[in-house]
């Protein structure tokens, strides 16, 4: 039967015809689960997207965004624990300064002991979505950022936090001052906050940027504070004055990692699989390591003089990024 003004009530036409275009998206729709299901699938990614290196150069994690966290001891050619965390996106890793236990952030934190067999141990198990995460030099607590933008310190023992912050975003990075007594923050308008009270002392721009800062390193040799922003360039203040003194030359792509090379005056910094770049602040000397090409931060080993990047293969490298040389992989390039 056909549908018209003449044979049908419009309000039937538009019934019936509802019934079509109903019937019409579900078989799209089954036969666009059906191609899914029967195309091939790509392989997971085994590229390393976190980094982290313990304070003596004992030992290193690396972790894909999927949450596969292998964790070496530097020493030896084989992984001494591996796990795999679910809890969402793979954030951050860090090491305590006692080298007793890595700290996981993703949508929770826990802590994955080193040397004994022990299950890992949840200190937040709220959701939030934790950014990064950086321990107090005693070990007993650690500052974090969660996915509303307050800034925590949370004491390990209880998993309680006991200072709180307010506010930046977790794109971009939080840190503490050599000393503890500070806070840096990132984001959109980077700031700086007192460790034991949470109260804002300074910004470190005039106003909210457009382009966010991400990345931040600090030289407590040169009392120098690094934060890297979105328009590819490194940006520099004094750390004890917070004056800002001079930017980098700009890379293609976002900043997304910078390390400060030990003594040596340069530090590394790069875009998300983009080749690491060298920059001497006070020579103004700068150069690229088009070898050198990270998908992961770079963790500088002082012990060593050695700077660790992970790639998209899921190998962890070691180089001399001064002279330009690599070292050695993780796991050996043989394998």
């Amino acid at each position: 039967m056909r549908c018209s003004l003449t044979f049908l009530p419009v309000s039937a036409c538009d019934h019936r015809r509802t019934i079509m275009a109903a019937a019409s998206l579900l078989l799209l729709g089954a036969a666009a689960w059906l191609a899914l299901e029967l195309s091939p699938r790509g392989p997971v990614s085994r590229g390393i997207e976190v980094l982290a290196l313990s304070s003596a150069g004992r030992w290193i994690a690396s972790g894909t965004a999927a949450g596969q966290v292998r964790i070496w001891h530097l020493g030896r050619p084989q992984t001494v624990r591996e796990v795999h965390e679910t809890n969402g996106h793979l954030n951050d890793l860090q090491f305590d300064p006692n080298e007793e236990y890595l700290a996981v952030a993703n949508k929770n934190i826990t802590l994955v002991p080193l040397l004994s067999p022990n299950p890992t141990r949840v200190i937040r198990g709220d959701q939030a979505n934790y950014g990064t995460v950086r321990f107090t030099a005693d070990g007993q607590s650690l500052l974090t950022i969660n996915g509303r933008g307050a800034i925590l310190a949370i004491e390990i023992s209880t998993g309680k936090a006991h200072q709180k912050a307010c506010c930046s975003t977790i794109y971009g990075e939080v840190a503490l001052s050599p000393d503890d007594s500070l806070i840096f923050g990132a984001g959109h308008w980077p700031a700086v906050w007192s460790f034991r009270s949470g109260n804002l002392i300074s910004r470190l721009t005039a106003a909210r940027e457009f382009l966010a800062f991400a990345p931040i390193a600090i030289d407590g040799n040169k009392n120098l504070l690094y934060m890297g922003n979105q328009d590819g360039r490194v940006y520099v203040w004094d750390l004890r004055t917070r004056q800002f003194l001079h930017t980098s030359k700009a890379q293609p792509g976002y900043v997304r990692t910078i390390a400060v090379l030990g003594n040596s005056g340069w530090i590394a910094y790069a875009a998300l699989g983009g080749a690491v770049r060298l920059w001497n602040p006070e020579t103004e000397e700068s150069r690229v390591v088009p070898a050198a090409r990270t998908t992961s931060n770079l963790a500088f080993d002082h012990s060593h003089h050695r700077t660790a990047l992970g790639t998209d293969s899921g190998q962890i490298e070691l180089w001399d990024l001064i002279e330009g040389k690599l070292l050695s992989t993780l796991p050996p390039s043989d394998h």
